[in-house]
């Protein structure tokens, strides 16, 4: 029994092309380098969160950003946690012991990959690091994974192979290495978090970035490791390199964040004062920025108060922003495809009670509204529901008393919040200060009337 030959891999014109421009925005980072300590630190902490989060959320292992913070902060005065917390703690000094060990160069060996297992599992079962004793089969797999008696030789292999591999894309030895780790199964569990650990300490060690693999991309990820293990690699290193490319956006964004903000605003002048014919893109820019404004306000609120508190929560999720064209036919029609902002997920204690999904559409004036220029601007608007209700969220009639915002739009230069009044039922529009004035008054309605809790 062996292992597939990564020399054998041929990949499609998709996945190539997804490699090359994967070099590209290295090339293009890297120029700028190097950074300050300070914007390195930030790199490295601002995306281990989701990261530690995603990898054990992946496993049915139920911990929340907020908690992953809570243990990141505590891991210096504090030895002993709960379960839960022993979890994160355990993936986070395991994450930093591969990222060393890839800064340093060090070489994939049998005994790394032995302890990175035993980071993973230190505190949770007898002999973490220690190979199977016994064969196994994998609930909703396809294949069988080999012999326990076979397992040493294999992962002897794993690592020749992957010490003779450096002639290939980091990407694609990275795919190699998770996936025919995965397909070796040397653990009885935890095979799953080394193997994304093992990707990461690849992708460093070549001069990447560490990604694991988002929990929303679960079913998609699991897809991709059963078409490798038939030959099939492009869907496996397509999904790697999607990450990485997205990372390092949001890295680029992050470190030249008050350039681009600059050269945004410049930009945005010139259009306004040279390009009469471009009145609909100013508008939608101007339309974009403050939108981004109102955002940012929610999303900020909800990451200090993870960081505050830690009895109440609220997780994020960002969607793509929505272009030009799209915003245009809300305009015009009332809707499109895949208008949604972002989403709240409120939590108390670590038990999640209510999610609140924003999304854009065309802003229709109500019997109260005296704002006849509001007619056909694009507003945010809000919806809700109990959190993992086996209900959809009603986009079109959301009705619920307890929470008063119902959309957010900007009325010439002023920001106006649609709320529901409780005693008459009727939607009506108040002027406000800021953003920060709205999502406080939100958030306050949903821990105060969804889950007893008072500013």
């Amino acid at each position: 029994m062996s292992l597939q030959d990564i020399r054998s891999i041929s990949l499609a014109g998709d996945a190539i092309e997804l490699l090359s421009q994967v070099d590209t925005a290295l090339t293009k980072l890297n120029a700028r380098r190097p950074f300050d300590r300070t914007t390195e630190e930030k790199i490295r902490t601002t995306f281990l969160p989701d990261r530690i989060t995603a990898t054990l959320n992946i496993e049915g292992i139920h911990v929340t950003r907020r908690q992953t913070l809570a243990v990141m902060d505590a891991m210096a005065i504090q030895s002993s946690f709960g379960k839960d917390e022993t979890e994160i703690k355990n993936i986070l000094v395991a994450d930093e012991f591969a990222y060393q060990s890839a800064l340093a160069h060090e070489p994939l060996t049998p005994h790394f990959i032995r302890s990175i297992h035993q980071h993973v599992l230190s505190q949770l079962i007898e002999a973490p690091g220690s190979y199977r004793h016994g064969d196994v089969k994998i609930t909703g797999a396809d294949f069988t994974p080999p012999s326990h008696v076979d397992v040493p030789i294999l992962v002897d292999q794993l690592a020749a192979g992957f010490g003779a591999s450096d002639f290939v894309h980091p990407i694609l030895q990275a795919a190699w290495v998770h996936n025919q780790f995965t397909y070796i199964h040397p653990f009885l569990d935890g095979n799953g978090r080394t193997a994304r650990l093992l990707q990461d300490f690849c992708l460093v060690r070549r001069g990447l970035y560490p990604i694991g693999v988002a929990s929303h991309r679960r079913d998609d990820y699991y897809a991709a490791l059963q078409a490798a293990d038939g030959g099939e690699w492009d869907d496996l290193v397509e999904l790697l390199a999607l990450a990485q490319l997205d990372l390092v956006g949001r890295i680029d964004a992050l470190t030249q964040e008050p350039e681009r903000r600059r050269s945004w605003v410049a930009k945005l002048a010139q259009v306004a004062a040279q390009q009469k014919a471009g009145a609909v893109h100013k508008q939608y820019l101007v339309w974009r920025d403050r939108m981004n404004r109102v955002e940012t306000s929610f999303l900020t609120a909800a990451h200090e108060l993870d960081a505050a508190s830690d009895d109440i929560g609220v997780t994020t999720r960002v969607y793509d922003p929505i272009d030009l064209e799209k915003w245009k036919r809300i305009s015009q029609y009332g809707s499109a495809d895949k208008t949604w902002a972002f989403s709240l997920l409120f939590f108390s204690g670590s038990v999640p009670f209510y999610k609140v999904i924003a999304y854009f559409r065309r802003h229709k004036v109500v019997g109260s509204d005296q704002l006849a220029s509001a007619e056909g601007a694009v507003e945010l608007a809000i919806t809700g529901q109990v959190a993992r209700s086996s209900e959809k969220s009603d986009f079109g009639n959301f009705s619920d008393p307890d929470i008063g915002l119902r959309s957010v739009l900007y009325v010439d230069d002023a920001l106006v919040a649609y709320e529901q009044i409780a005693a008459t039922g009727l939607v009506q529009p108040r002027e406000c200060a800021s953003p920060d004035e709205i999502v406080q008054k939100l958030f306050e309605d949903v821990f105060l009337k969804k889950a007893g809790i008072s500013g």
